[in-house]
């Protein structure tokens, strides 16, 4: 027996034969052409073909998977149409007079590049749509066909990784479970395997162990994707040991599920908000399955990602339109832009700055770009008009912040009022708490804004002036810090002083063990990822404060 241990991304266990599954690679020569004309028609015929190939995907994944999690491969066509992406290339091409697969494969690995140095692991996973795309392109130029990976019965497919293309076209009824030696939490394929609720582990730390298997060995295998632990060729002990967890996680789980539908509220009847976090449409529906009672931070960076300039009121408005509709007149709080620290986007002008965590960032990025940021608000507000929407702003830091963005706010409400186009009056607006700065002065804050929502992540970060992203700072890094927990409950007076709401979002609204503590502050609201949901309903049900 092979003990392999990974990330799960997906919980669930799985037990089965295994596949083996290993990409046909190719080579791309660097050579150089002297007829401009030929190789840039021969990209341009490439680029349209990928497109129809992009485009079956999408409509194959929109009748298997919905339109949430189908959104991924119009991620793809977006690269493929993104001009300045296409340009850079087909500038290399004339300048360098290199052939067209070389020139894919250089300027890819370019912009690749900047999202891969990033810290944020969703901004950071980016980069797999330019590989998947690239990928494409150069089969196409080099008419080199992608092996099909076919199931003949359920199978666990273990793998260096899986492109959604490749996972799209897997016979779903004979997929069991999926190992990948590479990958991360927040890639397409790790979002797909959690909507078809298929185990799934990636990262996995020893994967030289199966270096010398291949899909001729009839090699079995258990996926506990609770543990992130995978077991090739189990030991019976093993397997009963894994029968015994699977019981208890059924009674567990069925525990959980008769709590959809059921208040969250206290034992002596306080109501306690739960919402879900989510960074994408595709991650809607897990919200739903898991009965949030709304959306309490809907980021929207991924809307501004893969272009060269920012997107449009339109593009926007149909995208929050989506997330409002969607939830069924549930809340739906959606965060304004919040890039910079790590996150940066090419058409902002991102500077080298010494300290970025502390620089052109959040709330400040949308003060100096007041065009990109009334596009933003006017979808926000427009999409206010389909469902129960509300927004706000993040790192504030002052007064005359929060001021100058409820001025741009009624610009913005004068404006559609003016071009006719509907909205509700009665839009709330809040702001972040993340700063120390904002948590001292949230009893005036508190007289400007309609809700706080406490973003516990960067608030234990300034606080304690340690980045929350270094590995070698963990032994330092106390979240439980009686300062932010300080910060925290100030704010929450403050708030309930004022007669507004204050909700708990970040790695600390997910904490049971300082659930009991938060309610008894008096924070109204808890926004998690949505696998916690009921959990959390669960440890509030039990509170009797």
């Amino acid at each position: 027996m092979i003990t392999l241990k990974g990330k799960s991304v997906n919980k669930g266990i799985a037990q089965g034969k295994v596949v083996y599954f290993k990409r046909t690679g190719y080579t791309v020569r660097h050579s150089l052409v002297t007829n401009l004309d030929s190789e840039l028609s021969r990209l341009n015929i490439a680029l349209k073909v990928t497109g129809g190939e992009l485009e079956s995907l999408y409509a194959k994944a929109l009748s298997e998977l919905g339109r949430e999690d189908a959104e991924i491969f119009r991620a793809y066509q977006t690269v493929l149409r993104d001009e300045v992406f296409i340009t850079d290339i087909r500038r290399m091409i004339e300048t360098d007079h290199v052939n067209a697969e070389y020139a894919v494969q250089e300027v890819t690995g370019r912009y690749a590049g900047m999202f891969s140095e990033m810290q944020d692991e969703i901004f950071k996973s980016k980069d797999q749509d330019l590989y998947e795309v690239a990928d494409r392109v150069i089969r196409v130029l080099n008419n080199t066909k992608g092996e099909m990976l076919k199931l003949t019965e359920e199978s666990i497919v273990i793998a260096d990784d899986l492109t959604p293309g490749e996972l799209i076209n897997l016979d779903k009824d004979k997929l069991i479970g999926i190992v990948l030696y590479e990958g991360s939490p927040h890639s397409h394929v790790a979002i797909i395997s959690r909507t078809l609720n298929i185990p799934a582990v990636i990262g996995v730390e020893n994967a030289a162990a199966l270096s010398h298997h291949s899909d001729d060995e009839e090699d079995t295998a258990i996926v506990d994707g609770y543990e992130g632990r995978i077991y090739i060729n189990p030991t019976d002990e093993v397997k009963r040991q894994i029968e015994l967890k699977t019981d208890t996680i059924e009674v567990e789980q069925l525990k959980l599920n008769s709590l959809k539908g059921l208040p969250n509220e206290t034992i002596n009847g306080r109501r306690v908000e739960i919402y879900a976090n989510i960074g994408s449409l595709e991650e809607l529906g897990q919200a739903v399955e898991n009965d949030a009672h709304g959306i309490g931070l809907f980021r929207t960076e991924f809307v501004f990602l893969n272009r060269n300039v920012y997107p449009s009121e339109e593009e926007q408005f149909e995208i929050y339109k989506a997330a409002a509709e969607r939830m069924e007149g549930r809340v739906c709080v959606i965060r304004t832009l919040d890039v910079g620290s790590d996150k940066h986007v090419r058409y902002l002008g991102f500077r080298n700055e010494a300290n970025p965590a502390m620089g052109y960032r959040a709330v400040r990025i949308s003060l100096m770009e007041p065009v990109m940021f009334k596009a933003q608000v006017k979808a926000i507000l427009r999409a206010s008009h389909y469902g129960n929407v509300a927004f706000m702003v993040p790192l504030v830091i002052s007064v005359e912040e929060v001021k100058r963005v409820k001025k741009i706010i009624e610009e913005c409400k004068t404006e559609l009022k003016s071009a006719g186009l509907p909205f509700d009056e009665k839009c709330l607006f809040g702001v972040m708490i993340e700063t120390p700065a904002a948590a001292l002065i949230s009893d005036r804050l508190a007289k400007e804004v309609d809700f706080f929502s406490i973003g516990t992540n960067d608030l234990t970060q300034y606080t304690l002036a340690i980045d929350r992203e270094s590995n070698i700072l963990d032994e330092f890094l106390d979240t439980h810090h009686e300062a932010v927990m300080k910060l925290i409950e100030i704010t929450v007076k403050n708030a309930k002083e004022a007669g507004i709401q204050t909700g708990i979002c970040g790695e600390l609204a997910s904490d049971l063990s300082l659930t009991t503590e938060f309610v008894k502050m008096g924070v109204d609201a808890f926004s998690v990822y949505p696998s916690m949901v009921l959990p959390l309903r669960s440890k509030i049900r039990g509170i009797n404060v």
